[in-house]
């Protein structure tokens, strides 16, 4: 076997580790990637209010409530189209 053989058994060995521990991690990288996609969405509407003088704590704990309310009321609309959908 040559050294460029090795090489390249040796990057696709790893590759595949990589891709195996990503599999694995799933549960765990998921919850991860969520929240960062979350708080790049909220960032500019947090800065935004902590521009207009508001205290960051606030800025913060308005965002989170925002979040909230727009996830209830997607639950809400679910659960009422899901209704629909059994009486039907």
């Amino acid at each position: 076997m040559t050294a460029t053989n090795t090489s390249l058994i040796k990057k696709l060995l790893l590759l595949f580790l990589v891709f195996g521990g990503i599999y694995f991690a799933k549960p765990f990288l998921m919850p991860l990637c969520m929240g960062g996609i979350l708080a790049t969405l909220f960032l500019p509407f947090c800065n935004w209010m902590e521009a207009k003088k508001m205290p960051k704590w606030l800025a913060v704990l308005t965002c989170l409530i925002t979040l909230q309310l727009m996830l209830a009321g997607l639950i809400v609309l679910i659960g009422f189209k899901v209704a629909e959908l059994l009486n039907d």
